[in-house]
Protein backbone atom coordinates (compact mmCIF):
# COMPACT_ATOMS: atom_id res chain seq x y z
CA UNK A 1 0.00 0.00 0.00
CA UNK A 2 0.86 3.44 -0.86
CA UNK A 3 1.75 5.47 2.75
CA UNK A 4 3.68 8.28 1.93
CA UNK A 5 3.70 10.54 -1.88
CA UNK A 6 5.75 13.58 -2.49
CA UNK A 7 6.71 15.31 -5.69
CA UNK A 8 5.21 18.39 -7.57
CA UNK A 9 1.55 19.52 -7.33
CA UNK A 10 0.49 19.43 -11.04
CA UNK A 11 -3.18 20.17 -10.70
CA UNK A 12 -5.45 21.37 -8.20
CA UNK A 13 -9.24 20.36 -8.55
CA UNK A 14 -11.49 20.53 -5.46
CA UNK A 15 -10.75 18.12 -2.95
CA UNK A 16 -8.06 16.38 -4.87
CA UNK A 17 -4.78 17.39 -5.93
CA UNK A 18 -2.74 15.40 -8.71
CA UNK A 19 0.71 14.17 -7.22
CA UNK A 20 4.16 14.32 -9.97
CA UNK A 21 5.90 11.46 -7.68
CA UNK A 22 9.16 11.07 -10.30
CA UNK A 23 7.18 11.24 -13.46
CA UNK A 24 3.98 9.05 -12.23
CA UNK A 25 0.68 11.16 -11.42
CA UNK A 26 -1.37 10.45 -8.38
CA UNK A 27 -4.98 11.78 -8.03
CA UNK A 28 -5.09 12.43 -3.91
CA UNK A 29 -8.42 13.07 -2.60
CA UNK A 30 -7.43 15.64 0.57
CA UNK A 31 -9.74 18.10 3.46
CA UNK A 32 -10.25 21.28 2.08
CA UNK A 33 -7.68 23.22 4.17
CA UNK A 34 -4.99 21.08 2.11
CA UNK A 35 -6.17 21.56 -0.82
CA UNK A 36 -6.45 25.08 -0.40
CA UNK A 37 -2.83 25.62 0.48
CA UNK A 38 -2.10 23.69 -2.30
CA UNK A 39 -0.30 25.42 -5.43
CA UNK A 40 0.16 24.03 -8.92
CA UNK A 41 4.33 23.65 -9.44
CA UNK A 42 4.95 23.73 -5.60
CA UNK A 43 6.10 20.46 -3.34
CA UNK A 44 4.08 18.67 -1.58
CA UNK A 45 4.08 15.63 0.93
CA UNK A 46 1.69 13.61 2.12
CA UNK A 47 0.74 10.78 4.34
CA UNK A 48 -1.76 8.53 2.35
CA UNK A 49 -4.15 6.12 3.09
CA UNK A 50 -5.02 3.58 0.40
CA UNK A 51 -8.20 2.38 0.08
CA UNK A 52 -8.99 -0.46 -2.03
CA UNK A 53 -12.40 -1.54 -3.80
CA UNK A 54 -13.80 -3.78 -6.37
CA UNK A 55 -13.96 -1.50 -8.80
CA UNK A 56 -11.37 1.67 -7.48
CA UNK A 57 -7.89 2.04 -5.59
CA UNK A 58 -8.21 5.99 -4.03
CA UNK A 59 -5.73 7.65 -2.36
CA UNK A 60 -6.40 9.78 0.31
CA UNK A 61 -4.08 12.51 1.64
CA UNK A 62 -3.15 14.53 4.92
CA UNK A 63 -0.34 16.45 6.02
CA UNK A 64 0.26 14.53 9.23
CA UNK A 65 0.29 11.15 10.31
CA UNK A 66 -1.90 12.19 13.26
CA UNK A 67 -4.20 13.30 10.83
CA UNK A 68 -4.22 9.82 8.51
CA UNK A 69 -4.79 7.80 11.44
CA UNK A 70 -7.86 10.30 12.89
CA UNK A 71 -9.50 9.83 9.04
CA UNK A 72 -8.47 6.09 10.07
CA UNK A 73 -10.85 6.09 13.35
CA UNK A 74 -13.72 7.86 11.58
CA UNK A 75 -13.86 5.73 8.43
CA UNK A 76 -13.33 2.47 11.10
CA UNK A 77 -17.01 3.52 12.34
CA UNK A 78 -19.91 2.12 10.97
CA UNK A 79 -21.74 4.78 8.33
CA UNK A 80 -19.01 6.60 8.13
CA UNK A 81 -16.94 6.54 4.95
CA UNK A 82 -13.99 8.35 3.45
CA UNK A 83 -16.04 11.27 1.76
CA UNK A 84 -17.64 11.97 5.36
CA UNK A 85 -14.09 11.69 6.67
CA UNK A 86 -12.61 14.11 4.39
CA UNK A 87 -15.75 15.93 5.76
CA UNK A 88 -15.11 16.36 9.09
CA UNK A 89 -11.02 17.39 8.40
CA UNK A 90 -12.17 19.62 6.19
CA UNK A 91 -14.68 21.47 8.91
CA UNK A 92 -12.50 20.47 12.06
CA UNK A 93 -9.25 20.02 13.02
CA UNK A 94 -8.02 17.07 14.42
CA UNK A 95 -6.84 18.68 17.89
CA UNK A 96 -10.83 20.04 17.33
CA UNK A 97 -12.29 16.22 16.57
CA UNK A 98 -10.72 14.26 19.47
CA UNK A 99 -11.48 17.86 21.52
CA UNK A 100 -15.54 17.30 20.91
CA UNK A 101 -15.25 13.41 21.07
CA UNK A 102 -13.36 14.06 24.57
CA UNK A 103 -15.91 16.43 25.62
CA UNK A 104 -18.65 14.40 24.41
CA UNK A 105 -19.79 17.69 22.53
CA UNK A 106 -22.62 16.46 19.30
CA UNK A 107 -22.88 20.20 18.51
CA UNK A 108 -19.64 20.53 17.70
CA UNK A 109 -19.79 17.22 15.38
CA UNK A 110 -22.65 17.78 13.82
CA UNK A 111 -21.06 20.84 12.28
CA UNK A 112 -19.42 18.62 9.70
CA UNK A 113 -22.18 18.26 6.79
CA UNK A 114 -24.08 14.75 6.88
CA UNK A 115 -23.44 14.38 10.03
CA UNK A 116 -26.89 14.29 12.59
CA UNK A 117 -26.98 13.95 16.18
CA UNK A 118 -27.57 10.28 16.06
CA UNK A 119 -24.30 10.10 14.49
CA UNK A 120 -22.38 12.10 16.22
CA UNK A 121 -23.68 10.30 19.73
CA UNK A 122 -22.62 7.08 17.96
CA UNK A 123 -18.88 8.63 16.76
CA UNK A 124 -18.82 9.51 20.40
CA UNK A 125 -19.30 5.93 21.88
CA UNK A 126 -17.25 4.47 19.73
CA UNK A 127 -14.31 6.46 19.57
CA UNK A 128 -13.84 7.71 23.21
CA UNK A 129 -11.34 4.93 23.73
CA UNK A 130 -9.50 5.59 20.42
CA UNK A 131 -8.19 8.94 20.98
CA UNK A 132 -4.52 10.17 20.92
CA UNK A 133 -2.89 9.58 24.22
CA UNK A 134 -1.90 12.39 27.00
CA UNK A 135 1.24 13.48 24.88
CA UNK A 136 -0.84 13.90 22.01
CA UNK A 137 -0.05 10.87 19.96
CA UNK A 138 -1.08 7.36 19.02
CA UNK A 139 0.52 4.19 19.88
CA UNK A 140 1.24 2.80 16.99
CA UNK A 141 1.18 -0.55 18.18
CA UNK A 142 -2.03 -0.02 19.95
CA UNK A 143 -3.64 1.14 16.16
CA UNK A 144 -2.22 -1.90 14.13
CA UNK A 145 -3.82 -4.14 16.81
CA UNK A 146 -6.96 -2.51 16.56
CA UNK A 147 -6.93 -2.32 12.33
CA UNK A 148 -6.10 -6.13 12.41
CA UNK A 149 -8.91 -6.64 15.60
CA UNK A 150 -10.81 -4.93 13.50
CA UNK A 151 -10.24 -7.23 10.62
CA UNK A 152 -11.15 -10.19 12.66
CA UNK A 153 -14.92 -9.11 12.70
CA UNK A 154 -14.41 -7.45 16.08
CA UNK A 155 -16.45 -4.19 16.80
CA UNK A 156 -14.99 -0.84 17.84
CA UNK A 157 -16.91 -1.30 21.46
CA UNK A 158 -15.30 -4.48 21.92
CA UNK A 159 -12.22 -3.61 20.78
CA UNK A 160 -12.18 -0.37 23.14
CA UNK A 161 -13.24 -2.88 26.08
CA UNK A 162 -10.76 -5.28 25.36
CA UNK A 163 -7.72 -2.80 24.83
CA UNK A 164 -8.43 0.19 27.56
CA UNK A 165 -5.95 0.21 30.15
CA UNK A 166 -4.06 -2.65 28.21
CA UNK A 167 -0.49 -2.47 28.86
CA UNK A 168 0.55 -3.71 25.07
CA UNK A 169 4.21 -4.88 24.48
CA UNK A 170 6.39 -3.97 21.21
CA UNK A 171 5.92 -6.96 19.57
CA UNK A 172 2.87 -6.66 17.14
CA UNK A 173 2.69 -10.70 17.59
CA UNK A 174 2.95 -10.91 21.51
CA UNK A 175 0.69 -7.73 21.79
CA UNK A 176 -2.03 -9.31 19.48
CA UNK A 177 -2.26 -12.43 21.40
CA UNK A 178 -2.82 -10.44 24.67
CA UNK A 179 -5.49 -9.14 23.05
CA UNK A 180 -7.35 -11.52 22.24
CA UNK A 181 -7.28 -13.30 25.60
CA UNK A 182 -8.59 -10.62 26.93
CA UNK A 183 -11.71 -10.96 23.93
CA UNK A 184 -12.15 -14.61 25.41
CA UNK A 185 -9.45 -15.92 22.45
CA UNK A 186 -6.72 -18.21 23.31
Amino acid sequence: MIGWLSGATRLVEKNVVLIDANGVGYDVHVPAPLARDARVGTAISVFVHTAVRDDAITLYGFESATERQIFRLLISSPGIGPTIGLAFLSTLSPADITAAIAAEDVNALTAVPGIGKKTASRLILELSGSLPDASGGFSPIRSDISEALSGLGYGAAEIRAALDGLELPANEGDALRIALRQLGRP
